[in-house]
């Protein structure tokens, strides 16, 4: 996903192989723990664009906006489970 601090819009999978990386736009709702707003993108110029919209929107709302890269979004839930529901099990674990 990053090489170099530089933005890629593929990645090396876990085989070694390359995968194409998707971007998604999570505008996740603090207070009540949970999405508010899911968008997917290809290719993070885009994602991150519109990251800073969705941040002006939401400023005060108590909404945390930000952009993730994976190759599903499975995988996405997977590695950032506190979106999706993880983060209560986790919290009062």
């Amino acid at each position: 996903m990053c090489c170099g601090g530089v933005f890629s819009d593929a990645d090396l999978g876990t085989c070694g192989k390359l995968v194409e990386v998707k971007y998604y736009l999570i505008v996740f709702d603090q207070a009540n723990h949970r999405i508010v707003e899911l968008e997917e993108f290809d290719n993070s110029t885009d994602a991150v664009r519109e990251r800073f919209k969705r941040e002006i929107e939401h400023s005060e709302r108590g909404c945390e906006v930000v952009v993730l890269g994976a190759a599903s979004k499975e995988a996405l839930e997977n590695t950032h489970s506190r979106y999706f529901g993880g983060g209560r099990e986790l919290a009062s674990a």
